[in-house]
């Protein structure tokens, strides 16, 4: 599957955050019309330099990326996920622990068309595992959506500039909603640890799953799989390289603080007992990233500003 499209489409999203702060400067101090650079973020945060920091011209990611050494084991702490210096556990993380009743009975039978009524982690995710394997292969794809919920400068008259460029960053994103080849995630890499509650109900005609992931948080160098929110779902590929890659525009993330934290992940998924098929329409993959920006020290072209508490919240559903 192409899993570089969720990860780009969204890095656009956070570029729109801190790009705010630098244009909104920018062109104040230039020529003290707000108003006059809007679409100026808008192209930053639309631009594929964004997100051309592989050598993968497919999909932006490099096939290494899908090597035994990218992802990190994780298992014994839940979520502690390398994203540099923001990175911290889930608070559910303890509630990810697999228990006893989480492993899957050796007589136990699990296909793609028997159905499913469990609540055991194990089992679910197994099913679910076999279900997007036959999928997949079958070649289905995905919409993608991105809605800015929240977008906050924080303090002092920069902040109250950045906040005023809301209506384009929301505008930059539902441009960027698409949609895209493949389904979320890499399945085959989710662990039992990676969740924290699941269902699965079989009506007789069609089985319902739903599983509740473990949340996470990365720094400026998170990894599009890795974490378990990651892995299910598919989370930012080091938004910092893609920031760096635009043209006279930088920001310190070695000595600043950037916090992505993807909140309330949730994969909904139908299933038709009888061929296994995913029911279109009824399937969603979705989380809420809230973006929390500290303190980054960032430049463009020759003006310079430091955000203090600027912060956003972006909400991602993918569904078939």
């Amino acid at each position: 599957m192409n899993k570089g499209k969720i990860a780009i489409t969204i890095i656009k999203c956070v570029t729109a955050i801190v790009c705010c702060a630098a244009v909104s400067v920018t062109s104040t101090s230039v020529v003290n019309k707000v108003c006059d650079n809007r679409e100026a973020i808008a192209n930053i945060a639309l631009s594929d330099s964004t997100g051309s920091y592989s050598d993968s011209s497919d999909d932006y990611y490099s096939e290494d990326s899908a090597s035994d050494d990218y992802y990190i084991e994780d298992e014994a702490e839940g979520n502690i996920v390398d994203g540099s210096s923001g990175s911290v556990t889930s608070e559910n993380a303890a509630d990810s622990a697999v228990r006893p009743e989480d492993t899957i009975a050796s007589d136990k039978v699990i296909t793609v068309t028997s159905g499913l009524n469990s609540t055991n982690k194990a089992e679910v995710l197994k099913y679910y595992q076999m279900v997007m394997t036959k999928n997949e292969k079958d070649g289905l794809g995905h919409n993608l959506k991105l809605t800015l919920i929240k977008l906050d400068g924080g303090s002092g008259g920069i902040g109250e500039l950045i906040s005023m460029f809301e209506p384009v960053a929301k505008r930059a994103l539902a441009e960027n909603s698409t949609p895209n080849e493949g389904l979320p995630g890499v399945h085959d890499q989710i662990k039992v640890t990676d969740i924290a509650s699941a269902k699965a109900v079989n009506d007789g005609r069609y089985t319902t799953v739903t599983m509740n992931i473990v949340e996470q948080t990365d720094g400026p160098y998170g990894k599009v799989n890795e974490g378990p929110v990651g892995r299910t779902i598919g989370v930012l590929d080091g938004v910092a390289l893609a920031i760096e890659k635009i043209k006279g525009f930088k920001a310190d993330f070695q000595n600043g603080s950037l916090a992505l934290h993807y909140k309330n992940p949730k994969v909904v998924i139908k299933v038709d007992n009888k061929t296994g098929a995913l029911v279109k329409g009824a399937c969603s993959w979705n989380y809420q990233v809230h973006v929390e920006i500290e303190e980054l020290a960032v430049e463009m072209s020759i003006f310079s500003l430091t955000l203090h508490g600027t912060s956003g919240i972006v909400e991602l559903t993918s569904s078939y």
